[in-house]
């Protein structure tokens, strides 16, 4: 009867959380406010979920999934440009919110342990909802966009260490040392694992899907348990005579921290995308059910006494938190527009806040109460800052005229140098310097084109100013750009963007602002190049179609005679290898 019961209550739970899901979704809201929504739906308000034991038990697993994933999906090669302002900025900012966010707390008539749970809590932000809507915008390559994942990765490992730290019930120097050396112990393992065990196996794993699964999932599990007895592995280093509290060491790491260590000992093998890819549907169905005894563990029944706190925590997360983060990075160097941006884009609260709340609820650290005040704050801030990071553009326009202090507050200038001539005019700008820019470059310097590159990916401006070639670093829907490259001289523009919003954004000001330019954009879809030809785009490049209708060309002229196709074959092979330093990648999909 209690096995029928629990999937009848699993049914009832995935069913609700899949309309209300999609319902939020029509909205252009994240998915984790709805899960959160559905438990506090089903639980408190309707009294229909009532047994929390085995759903808790299942959303542990969706936890370690979770972490898993994001352990997976670490890379530490894209960070390299933003470095020094990642881990530095990161490290500050981490030490500044906490320190606000644990005096409110106090303030606001907190024990010290439930005050550090809460500094905790928003402190953090969401490298999920970050990903998922700066991806969408097109932003990852951005200065910003990777400044904010620099900063994310950081957090990341600090949640992981206040995971810990909280997870070992005993808050003395010795015992939140000891914690750190057993994830440390797990690290070190986990690399020799990877370098001289993973490797070999999975490159034989790769020709089954099942046993690279099976695989996959067994090393996240294996590191969890591994995780589990860390304690026992110190024991055997350590005497209880030598240590003080020594008792604690047979206490395990959480196992969930394993499971993330488990993903970072996959994240270079060479098939790690592959693997996520496998898993991540596996992680969304436990992930669900985390989220959904989160709301069921929500409490409404004092909502009076938590309104306080409630909007105290709120007003730290919408005010200070995107201000301090915009001040650092500017002092780190930045203009206003790169520092609003990251400050906007980090403005959320993390999922890690939630899970650290849900294990203090476990271990008794914090009330319901606080709990509820946590989980709160979250959903909402995740609301909140996918609204702001989608409409930062249209929020810097409007804030520009204040936040001209920022500019001021760089020590340095850590901006990428452009290099435009002096006497540069009626010159082509080529936006985008990818794999459809680069071969329009090589085409218009045969024909001795003036030619400005307009980029926002750091790395290849870098790399043509080094070489001499005119660019510029930044968005061409900045106002600013624009100006700056005095549109009013430019004769055509190349845009390889193949982003619909965009492209007709760039047309109208194009337009508005030298009617007699000629503009050249790009589109994947058959419908999106209609639509940019009525907006008044001059011809639309579409990839896919080009590449079948060169291909005929060199059909036309080389495919009877042996001699000019091995010259092709030669050529092609040397701009592919060219393109594979540049680190182009063609599409997936035609």
């Amino acid at each position: 009867m209690a096995a029928e019961n629990i999937f009848l209550e699993i049914g009832i739970i995935i069913i609700a959380a899949t309309f209300i899901g999609y319902f939020l979704r029509l909205l252009r809201q994240p998915l984790i406010p709805a899960y959160i929504l559905t438990g506090l739906l089903l639980g408190p308000v309707l009294g229909v979920v009532t047994d929390l034991s085995v759903i808790e038990k299942l959303s542990e697993i969706g936890i370690a999934f979770l972490l898993f994933i994001v352990g997976l999906e670490i890379n530490f090669s894209k960070l390299r440009s933003v470095l020094f302002v990642s881990t530095i900025g990161g490290l500050i900012r981490i030490f500044l919110l906490f320190s606000i966010g644990y005096v409110v707390a106090l303030l606001l008539g907190f024990v010290s342990i439930v005050a550090a749970y809460v500094a905790v809590a928003i402190t953090f932000s969401s490298t999920v909802l970050a990903v998922k809507i700066l991806a969408d915008k097109h932003e990852l390559t951005t200065l910003h966009g990777r400044i904010i994942m620099g900063m994310l990765l950081i957090e990341d490992f600090f949640a992981i260490l206040a995971l810990t730290i909280f997870s070992s019930q005993v808050f003395s120097p010795v015992i939140i040392l000891m914690s750190l050396i057993k994830v440390l112990l797990l690290l070190i393992i986990a690399y020799l694992i990877s370098k001289y065990i993973l490797t070999f196996i999975f490159k034989i794993a790769v020709k089954s899907n099942e046993i690279m699964l099976l695989l996959a999932i067994s090393t996240c599990f294996f590191f969890a348990l591994m995780a589990e007895f860390s304690g026992r592995l110190i024991s055997l280093v350590f005497s209880p005579s030598q240590i003080p509290a020594a008792q604690s060491l047979g206490i395990g790491t959480s196992a969930i921290i394993g499971a993330f260590i488990g993903g970072i000992a996959l994240a270079n093998l060479p098939h790690h995308i592959e693997l996520i890819a496998r898993i991540r549907s596996l992680k969304d169905f436990f992930a669900i059910l985390f989220f959904v005894s989160i709301g069921l563990n929500l409490t409404t029944a004092a909502f009076k006494l938590i309104l306080i706190p409630l909007m105290a925590l709120l007003g730290i997360i919408i005010t200070i938190k995107p201000f301090l983060t915009s001040l650092i990075i500017s002092f780190m160097g930045y203009k206003k527009r790169t520092s609003f941006f990251v400050g906007i884009g980090m403005m959320h609260v993390s999922e890690f806040a939630l899970i650290i709340a849900a294990q203090g609820l476990i271990l008794g650290n914090i009330t319901r109460e606080i709990f509820s005040v946590i989980v709160i704050t979250t959903a909402f801030s995740m609301i909140l800052g996918s609204y702001s990071i989608k409409f930062s553009a249209h929020l810097f326009e409007f804030l520009k005229p204040v936040l001209s202090f920022l500019d001021k507050l760089a020590m340095k200038n850590m901006e990428i140098e452009h290099y435009i001539p002096m006497g540069f005019s009626n010159a082509v700008v080529l936006v985008g310097y990818g794999n459809i820019g680069y071969t329009i470059h090589q085409k218009l310097s045969k024909l001795k084109k003036k030619v400005i590159i307009i980029d926002y990916n750091p790395d290849i401006i870098k790399e043509l100013s080094d070489k001499k070639v005119p660019c510029y670093f930044g968005d061409i829907n900045d106002p600013e750009v624009l100006d700056q490259i005095n549109i009013k001289t430019v004769s055509q523009i190349i845009s390889t963007l193949p982003y619909k919003d965009q492209n007709i954004k760039l047309i109208r000001k194009l337009k508005s602002k030298n009617p007699k330019i000629l503009i050249y954009a790009t589109a994947l879809k058959i419908d999106d190049a209609l639509k940019l030809y009525d907006e008044g785009a001059d011809y639309v490049i579409m990839p896919h179609f080009l590449g079948g209708g060169h291909v005929s060309l060199m059909l036309e002229e080389s495919a009877d005679d042996p001699r000019k196709m091995e010259q092709t074959r030669k050529e092609h092979l040397l701009q592919l290898e060219e393109r594979k330093r540049m680190r182009h990648e063609h599409p997936l999909s035609v």
